[in-house]
């Protein structure tokens, strides 16, 4: 009999059940991929039992898990708000250590440690619509494996299929949702929705140049501009475990940079300051009582395919610090009433806005943009090095008390504007509302896309002996170089070779000459802090991916 791995779901063949947006006051960046910081050293295991999750899943708007303990807003101005905040009536309990056989409850979040072994936990009997259960690597699944096996007496389904599911990668952590005719699949491995960080941050404060040498606090969020220089901001002198900074980049780091100080403390287990040197990103400090991991939102990561199946971060809105709901109208808003923190979603062009003071002036602030058409299914990336579990947040405040997701398979009779109604016939999210001459309702979110082609790792193979520049339809291909002296591979300016953003080059070292990764004029290279644009030895492999005009990204077997 077949079994399932979760290996299996990084060749293109499992589509990652990313969640259709749920209207988030704070997300400025969408998008399909899970991004995996580039700056960051992905944090050592982190799993603290006590700061467990709320669920984050509501198949039906009578589980309705937990959305009010919900991801406050990753990406620039955080409103003073979530959406909706939908309260569910129940969360995923505390994490509980399991190093042998159990047989799993509804809501049990486990910590499976196979340092001494590989064992089996059992799914729940008889489980209903919402049932949920996480998983999480406490040792080393790549080494002993951990089979979730059907439940021995009712015998529900995984994925559709009649057999055990074999968790064998490191680092990772799985949920099972039962929706009442399988448990569904999603692991924090391949394509996610993006996943803010949890919920218990104060209001945004801003700093620039004149704030130099700044010293944060826990629970602060900071906008940092160096739009006209550069400064520093310091960590906490005495963190304990569980603190948490959260930093988005206000101006353009990328044109002068922000230095934060470790203030007497390692991070990700060095004795160095941070660089933040990357236009538009977010990064988050959590310190795990020895070192600050850090979490950033952009990186490189696994070419995915289209979005599939609907996950779990669906339609459950992320609930915000006071809780409000969004102002809907097709005019901008004005008056007495817009305060700063104030959101606005115009259903003219799908966008969600934040009503903001920069410190000079009251403005309008677009946080999170209409969704942008499925691009082609690309090809599956090498598989990069997996960083452990990250650190659990503390658990963020809750927020006022929601009202719950319609699921009928028609439209409810007597809706209020701003109610979401889920339709089970086709999966579609609506939400009610008045465009000034009437109330409607409008499709929010819809139907699961086919399921996405298997992906390649790469469309060709081409041996080079001396050194080399690629030319169009070069893309997507490995390119070995074979010399016992060392050979360049060059990078060349978009004025020359328009490559799209997004292609991809693998080169790899046959021989015992070094394969140097080399650049035109006016091209940038940029790798992980530490290291050279070359091969590290024989057999290394790079992989190199154009992530903006003339800015390639290298990961891989960097020198």
């Amino acid at each position: 009999m077949p079994t399932i791995n979760v290996s299996d779901f990084l060749g293109g063949s499992f589509v990652g059940f990313t969640g259709s947006r749920g209207f988030t006051g704070s997300r400025a960046y969408t998008g399909s991929r899970g991004f995996t910081g580039s700056q960051g050293y992905q944090g050592s295991q982190g799993y603290t039992g006590s700061r467990g999750f709320r669920g984050s899943i509501g198949y039906t708007g009578s589980q309705g898990f937990q959305g009010s303990q919900g991801y406050q807003g990753s990406q620039g101005y955080t409103g003073s708000q979530g959406i909706f905040g939908y309260t569910g009536s129940r969360g995923v309990m505390n994490w509980s250590l399991k190093t042998s056989n159990y047989q799993m409850q509804n809501l049990e979040a486990i910590i499976a440690d196979t340092s001494g072994g590989s064992f089996t936990l059992y799914l729940p009997e008889s489980p209903t619509v919402g049932s949920i259960i996480e998983i999480t690597d406490g040792a080393n699944w790549e080494v002993n494996p951990v089979t979730v096996s059907r439940n021995l007496v009712s015998l529900e389904t995984i994925e559709g299929i009649a057999d055990n599911f074999i968790l064998n990668i490191a680092g990772i952590r799985v949920e099972f949702i039962y929706d009442g005719n399988t448990w569904q699949v999603l692991t924090n491995i391949g394509k996610q929705g993006d996943t803010g960080p949890k919920g218990g941050f104060a209001d945004w404060i801003y700093l620039t140049p004149t704030n130099n040498n700044f010293i944060a606090a826990d629970l602060q969020a900071i906008i940092a501009n160096t739009t006209t220089g550069s400064f520093t901001i310091k960590l906490p002198p005495n963190p304990v475990m569980g603190d948490v900074i959260a930093i988005v980049d206000g101006g353009n780091w990328a044109l002068n940079s922000l230095t934060i100080d470790r203030n007497g403390r390692t991070i990700e287990g060095f004795s160095t300051n941070y660089i933040a040197n990357i236009q538009g990103i977010r990064l988050e400090f959590y310190y795990d009582g020895t070192t600050w991991q850090i979490v950033n939102s952009r990186g490189p990561s696994g070419f995915a395919g289209s979005r599939g199946f609907s996950g779990s971060r669906g339609f459950i809105g992320y609930s915000g610090s006071r809780g409000m709901k969004a102002q809907v109208s097709s005019i901008t808003p004005t008056g007495a009433e817009v305060v700063p923190g104030h959101m606005w979603f115009d259903p003219t062009d799908a966008t969600l806005s934040v009503y903001y003071n920069d410190g000079d002036s009251n403005q309008w602030v677009v946080t999170s943009g209409p969704a942008g058409p499925a691009g082609n299914t690309g090809f599956v990336g090498s598989r990069g090095y997996y960083g452990s579990q990250g650190y659990v947040g503390s658990r963020g405040p809750s927020g006022v008390n929601g009202i719950l997701v319609g699921t009928t398979t028609s439209a409810p009779s007597t809706p209020l504007n701003g109610q979401l109604w889920f339709d089970p016939t086709d999966t579609t999210i609506s939400v009610y509302y008045n465009d000034g001459t009437s109330d409607q309702w409008v499709v929010a979110s819809g139907p699961a896309g086919p399921k996405g082609e298997d992906g390649k790792l790469v469309t060709g193979v081409f041996e080079f002996t001396s050194n080399m520049t690629p030319s169009v339809g070069d893309q997507s291909k490995m390119f070995m170089g074979n010399s016992i002296n060392s050979l360049t591979f060059t990078i060349p300016n978009s004025s020359s070779v328009n490559f799209a953003i997004g292609t991809t080059f693998m080169v790899t070292q046959l021989n015992s000459g070094q394969v140097v990764i080399g650049n035109e004029s006016g091209v940038a290279l940029y790798r992980r802090t530490g290291t050279t644009a070359a091969t590290l030895s024989q057999y290394s492999v790079i992989t190199i991916t154009k992530i903006a005009d003339n800015i390639w990204l290298l990961h891989g077997d960097l020198a």
